[in-house]
């Protein structure tokens, strides 16, 4: 019993530190007091992302008229509406900014900054009335067609090269059937740039064709190189009515493709999407592995990325209305049936839904972005009366009617709310737009207000306009506190009940196990003997005043009864055996689950097989011995040894 009580407490003392102590830091504004030719896009923070060493990275909109500044600094711009990349520490100085525009209306698109530093944006620009700057680092000569660009800096904000992937002979007719939608960068500094794209020769070298128009992913290395393109399994032209954001899963090379559809052809693996928002998976190859829908074809819809923790696992954020859902769960909003409201999902790399939850809302109330660090979700958007998140409670309290900014802070590991908190405003329509994270476990924040924005002892106030844009920081005061980064390795022989655990993680002040039985430690490197076999969660938090952290891994426990059942006629079997890419299952007697397990007792993937014959996928799997175990639904079980090339 005591040992019970001590783990309990444990996971307790874990459940409020340290994030309750985070609060807003500071704010910055940027943009003009113009209210722009045309009265939408206003003045908006599109993306955000941060590097190594905490400083934030910020795309946004931004009028050219009206005097715009940004940071308090002035700026040269070049047409209606520019392109504005800027770069702030995480104490609130702005180091350096950037500018892209031509004669009309350019947009901004995606920004993402790889694990070294390298920034990347993406966006639209318009060459064919006047010459186009990029800053002062590139001329683009009028008149000019082509539109949509990949453009690469340092942190210090030196140019380092630009793609424009349109042929040369594209003209101001054929632009349109040409889209850039969105970007990511792996670990090398290569980037995937997310893509509508004409047949045809691509530009760059290679004799890489496109062979229809639709979506691919291009890849460039990190000199700007073009290494050739990925098809995806996902049908679309420039004449699809839809809007999407990609996230690139650096544990196993996946893509995940989530928006909403309006109109148009649009099918993923196959399906056809008629339902107003969804989620596909594909492999690092571009090949469909499921896809999640609304169900509904309107009310329903999903603004950006969804979000990958370390164990694979995705988190979609969303807004819908009552009795509507995704994925199979419904959420309800019992506060006032006609209001939207948000919701988020945990679903498993397979797509099966974990957990998920959602807020009840007086009025209006908007998920539209979202942020994961150290096991912590932030989303955001803007709510404007009432809104309920598990047992917080917002109140907007301005004077006048409208909206104002909102955070909530979600645990993943169950879909708990850590915190609620809000940035008051004294205009009719303030919101979140944007948001990302840093290792330093800080939050930071962008979008738009129209009048008087409070972020903690900063009050911004709006130059004119429509709106302008803002940057907030939510973290502890000292923004390089270093959050610890749990991990752990284990050392277990099959046919053992025995485990021995390791804390590899970074430094931290506190750890806590969790082996997955009812039982816990407090040590750093503990054992623990399982009183049976089974799959076991065994999961180490990790913290310090700065944040805190946690990971977990399935263990397979067999104990002595392991059971390598191999060759007999009337038993499933598996070829070729070894391996180094696809597998086939055959001679089962019906409908059978399947798990498949590395030799340590580490589960890889799991899932169901239909049929008596079927296939596995193991070419992302690392060499090595694995266990593949069905199960019948008889409940008879077999246990195959697989030998990874």
């Amino acid at each position: 019993m005591r040992r019970r009580l001590e783990f309990i407490t444990g996971l307790l003392l874990l459940s409020w530190l340290p994030l309750h102590g985070q609060e807003w830091q500071w704010g910055q504004r940027g943009g003009s007091s113009s209210n722009g030719i045309n009265v939408m896009p206003y003045e908006d923070v599109v993306d955000m992302d941060s590097d190594p060493n905490g400083n934030v990275y910020v795309l946004s909109i931004i009028e050219s008229s009206g005097s715009p500044t940004i940071a308090g600094q002035a700026l040269t711009t070049y047409g209606n509406r520019d392109i504005l990349l800027s770069s702030f520490d995480c104490e609130g100085r702005i180091r350096w900014k950037k500018v892209f525009g031509g004669y009309v209306d350019d947009q901004p698109v995606a920004m993402k900054v790889s694990p070294q530093g390298h920034i990347y944006i993406t966006g639209v620009i318009n060459v064919h009335l006047g010459t186009t700057a990029f800053d002062t680092d590139t001329i683009m000569p009028s008149p000019y067609a082509k539109t949509m660009f990949l453009i690469q800096y340092d942190t210090g904000g030196i140019f380092q090269w630009l793609r424009m992937p349109q042929p040369d002979t594209v003209t101001t007719g054929n632009a349109n059937r040409y889209r850039t939608i969105d970007i990511s960068a792996d670990s090398s500094g290569n980037v995937y740039w997310y893509c509508i794209l004409n047949e045809g020769l691509l530009p760059g070298g290679g004799n890489h064709v496109i062979p229809k128009i639709g979506p691919y992913i291009l890849r460039y290395d990190v000199t700007g190189n073009l290494l050739g393109y990925i098809p995806l399994e996902m049908d679309a032209t420039h004449q699809t009515n839809f809007s999407s954001r990609m996230t690139r899963d650096p544990r196993n090379g996946r893509f995940y493709i989530a928006g909403q559809y309006n109109s148009g052809t649009l099918s993923i693996g196959g399906q056809a999407i008629t339902k107003r928002a969804f989620a596909g998976c594909f492999d690092s190859l571009g090949r469909f592995k499921w896809v999640g829908v609304s169900h509904t074809n309107t009310n329903t819809y999903i603004l950006d990325r969804v979000q990958v923790d370390n164990e694979s696992n995705i988190y979609v954020t969303g807004g819908t209305n009552h009795n509507n859902g995704f994925n199979g769960m419904t959420f309800y909003n019992t506060l006032n049936a006609g209001a939207s409201f948000p919701f988020v999902m945990k679903l498993d790399s397979n797509g099966n839904t974990v957990w998920g939850i959602n807020a009840q809302s007086q009025t209006l109330c908007e998920g539209r972005t979202a942020a994961l660090r150290n096991g912590v979700l932030m989303i955001g958007g803007e709510y404007g009366n009432r809104v309920i998140f598990g047992t917080d409670t917002l109140m907007n309290t301005a004077s006048v009617t409208g909206q104002d900014c909102y955070i909530a802070l979600i645990n993943t590991s169950g879909g708990s709310i850590i915190k609620l908190d809000t940035l008051t405003g004294a205009g009719f329509y303030d919101k979140i737009t944007s948001m990302t994270s840093d290792r330093f476990g800080n939050f930071y924040v962008g979008g738009s207000f129209e009048s008087e924005l409070k972020t903690g002892d900063d009050t911004l106030q709006s130059a004119g306009g429509n709106t302008d844009f803002f940057i907030a920081r939510y973290g502890n005061d000292d923004c390089r506190c270093l959050s610890p980064e749990a991990a752990f390795t284990y050392q277990y022989t099959a046919g053992f009940k025995d485990i021995g655990v390791n804390y590899s993680g970074t430094q931290a002040d506190s750890v806590w196990w969790d082996f997955g039985d009812g039982s816990g430690s407090s040590l750093l490197h503990p054992s623990h003997t399982y009183a049976d076999t089974g799959i076991y969660r065994i999961c180490v938090y990790a913290w310090s005043s700065c944040g805190r952290d946690s990971f977990c891994a399935d263990v397979h426990i067999t104990g002595p009864s392991l059971i390598w059942e191999e060759g007999a006629a009337t038993h499933p079997r598996v070829y070729p055996n070894p391996s180094s890419g696809q597998i086939f299952i055959g001679n089962m007697h019906g409908p059978s689950s399947y798990r498949l397990y590395h030799a340590t007792g580490q589960l890889q993937i799991q899932g169901m097989l239909h049929s008596p014959t079927g296939e596995l996928d193991i070419r992302e799997l690392p060499s090595g011995i694995y266990l593949l175990e069905l199960e019948e639904g008889t409940g008879i079980k077999t246990r195959l040894k697989i030998l990874k090339h």
